[in-house]
């Protein structure tokens, strides 16, 4: 299939026209990552998040000291928050064991995705 315009989900730049995703976030994201710090990406419906946020992740994996892991919160309206949470950390365990192993009790603030 011919490359195309896509408006209704994440794009990929093999597939669909795009702009380059990392030129649409913060320079300094990285910094953020680095130091533990929270950010919220905020922006209208189908303005690039998401494909951003890929490539970004694509960026911190290829640096080899990050793992990733993509979690899509759009079904999570009729979850309790805890339930949601402990569902997010045991997928999460299945596709990188060594992330939390070690943890016997449960998830801290900060103690799953470092």
């Amino acid at each position: 299939m011919p490359r195309h315009f896509n408006t209704a989900g994440p794009n990929n730049p093999v597939d669909h026209y795009t702009l380059p995703p990392l030129g649409r976030i913060p320079a300094d994201l990285k910094f953020l990552v680095e130091s533990k710090s929270y950010f919220v990406l905020h922006a209208p419906r189908q303005s690039g998040k998401t494909t951003s946020m890929m490539a970004f992740a694509d960026q911190l994996r290829a640096d080899g000291r990050w793992a990733v892991i993509y979690a899509t919160l759009e079904t999570a309206r009729n979850t309790k928050g805890q339930e949601m949470i402990y569902s997010i950390i045991s997928r999460a365990r299945l596709l990188a064991p060594w992330v939390a192993s070690s943890r016997t009790k449960g998830p801290t603030r900060g103690s799953v995705l470092m």
